[in-house]
């Protein structure tokens, strides 16, 4: 898991890519949304509780 500046560096490279006024608009939601799923990091959450999609290495896809 990237640390969360890089999340950042990564969220703003991909809204410069993107190229869309709607996410310029709204660039707090989009960089907590970018951000947000991993505060398990810091509360110890299990990953389940804050991402959509499962992570096992036995399955992909």
């Amino acid at each position: 898991m990237p640390n969360l500046p890089m999340h950042i560096y990564l969220a703003d490279q991909v809204a410069e890519q993107l190229d869309r006024s709607y996410v310029f608009d709204h660039m707090g939601a989009y960089y907590l949304g970018s951000t947000a799923p991993d505060i398990r990091a810091m509360t110890r959450w299990p990953r389940e509780q804050t991402h959509f999609a499962p992570l096992s290495v036995e399955e992909v896809g």
